[in-house]
């Protein structure tokens, strides 16, 4: 069903800091090797999709220090990110404490899939948690996020940094379970600002939610975040005239700019991000009228449709300043997903 492999799994073990324990300093903690790992495998391949130059993409890009990020044009979109996946996590972190009547946090387990480069890790710290597993099919973000594992300290007296294991894999093509132990059951799973990647085809959706739902508890919570394709659709559809030429100085990379400046695609930016349709080829036109002008006049937004027949592989290209360079993403139409 998942026949891909498992790339590399890095295991870390738990790390508690506790003065009355010691009576001392805190123990140095081990820096574990990012290097390598103990999976088995040759790692996944994209199965031919574009997966593989989202790998790339994400794994290209350099990690920057504290100061480089606050100097960030999007700082302000970035920490606004930041303070929704805050606030969801919290809630639902909450409620399974409340609702399995636990002492704290420290006995939950959560699985953070698509982490990228472990933009979250801070906040399982924060919230107390008892395990964290993270997944990402990007090596360099998995090994850009053990990094900055290592170089977390735990706050306060009795502070405890979480134990936790890393796997590279593509989880929408491989079983994720096949890396736990058998008794490993999460309380919530969470994938922020990356779920929309699934939606390049049916197989790959089902495969990732196969790896949140599986060894979700029962009660648990799937908490996400993903692009609104009902906005995104709107400012298509809001966008007037013929297919138009664009032209972007958000980017120095020429390839991308010689394919915004084509005349066959629909796009809407900002100063800091652009949306790109590439208009479909062959896409059935809506009205007799349509028809009749189809072969001498350009097409234009209003003259396709987006198939809720089939909500899979509805591409768009999107670059995001001091982000994301030009990715192909996906709507995810929520009806969809909820079926």
């Amino acid at each position: 069903m998942m026949p891909e492999s498992i790339c590399l799994i890095y295991d870390v073990c738990n790390f508690v800091v506790s003065r009355r324990m010691s009576g001392g300093p805190p123990t140095k903690k081990v820096k574990h090797d990012v290097g390598g790992g103990n999976g088995s495998g040759s790692g996944s391949s994209g199965g031919g999709s574009n997966q593989a130059a989202v790998r790339n993409h994400y794994d290209s890009r350099r990690e920057v220090g504290t100061g480089e990020r606050l100097n960030s044009p999007i700082f302000r979109l970035k920490a606004f990110n930041n303070f929704i996946k805050s606030v969801l996590l919290d809630e639902y972190l909450s409620r399974r404490v409340s609702e399995l009547k636990l002492k704290d946090r420290s006995q939950l387990v959560v699985l953070d899939i698509c982490c990228g480069k472990g933009g979250d890790l801070q906040k399982w710290l924060m919230a107390g948690v008892g395990y964290c597993v993270f997944a990402d099919h990007a090596s360099n973000s998995v090994k850009d996020a053990l990094k900055r594992f290592n170089e977390m300290t735990p706050r306060g007296r009795d502070s405890r940094l979480y134990p936790a294991k890393f796997i590279v894999a593509d989880c929408h093509t491989v079983d994720l379970t096949t890396s736990y132990g058998a008794d490993t059951w999460f309380d919530l799973v969470s994938c922020q600002f990356s779920f929309h990647y699934c939606f390049e085809s049916e197989s790959r959706a089902r495969g990732l939610l196969h790896n949140i739902s599986t060894r979700l508890k029962p009660g648990g919570y799937f908490v996400g975040t993903l692009p609104d394709s009902n906005i995104l659709v709107k400012k298509y559809r809001a966008s007037t005239g013929a297919a138009t030429t664009t032209t972007t100085t958000a980017t120095t990379n020429a390839t991308s700019a010689a394919a915004a400046n084509s005349n066959d695609q629909i796009a809407f930016k900002n100063a800091h991000c652009q949306v790109t349709f590439k208009l479909p080829p062959q896409q059935q036109p809506t009205t007799a009228t349509d028809t009749d002008s189809k072969s001498s006049a350009a097409p234009s937004p209003q003259s396709y449709v987006f198939s809720g027949a089939q909500p899979f592989g509805m591409k768009y290209n999107f670059y995001l300043e001091d982000a994301i360079d030009w990715c192909d993403e996906y709507l995810v139409p929520f009806e969809a997903l909820q079926k």
